[in-house]
């Protein structure tokens, strides 16, 4: 099985990309700069006519929103509750008074899958500034 994940850094595009990671699968990332507005070129737009990331290509079957992947054990949902979890520090927000959802967004930053996902997001935000720059 070929995976390919489309992914733009704090997008949930960090939702798939941490449930791939979780599931122990072998695939490939291609980074998507919203920055440099690269969801609009014509390549990616041929993968997602949307123009919207994340975008999972399984064997050349192109699944975007509205489409559902779980697993058998960990599940795509604690991905996405992380997520969310997560753009309440990105946007300096308050986060809501659930203890329950505070320690499963800690929980999630203890996990391998996770830490290697923010990693990968670092470098690919590093990069589009670098690209970015050139641009200027």
């Amino acid at each position: 099985m070929k995976l390919t994940l489309y992914y733009a850094p704090i997008t949930c595009s960090l939702v798939p990309l941490v449930t791939l990671h979780e599931s122990g699968a072998d695939f490939d990332v291609k980074p998507i700069s919203l920055k440099n507005k690269q969801q609009h070129d014509a390549e990616y737009l041929r993968i997602n006519p949307k123009g919207k990331v994340p975008a999972l290509v399984v064997d050349g079957e192109v699944l975007t929103d509205g489409k559902e992947w779980t697993f058998d054990h960990w599940t795509a949902v604690d991905a996405y509750l992380f997520w969310v979890w997560r753009r309440f520090g990105v946007f300096k927000l308050k986060i809501p008074p659930f203890p329950s959802y505070a320690d499963h967004g800690e929980r999630m930053m203890e996990r391998d899958s996770v830490k290697r996902a923010l990693a990968f997001e670092r470098e690919v935000q590093a990069q589009a500034e670098k690209a970015a720059q050139r641009i200027r």
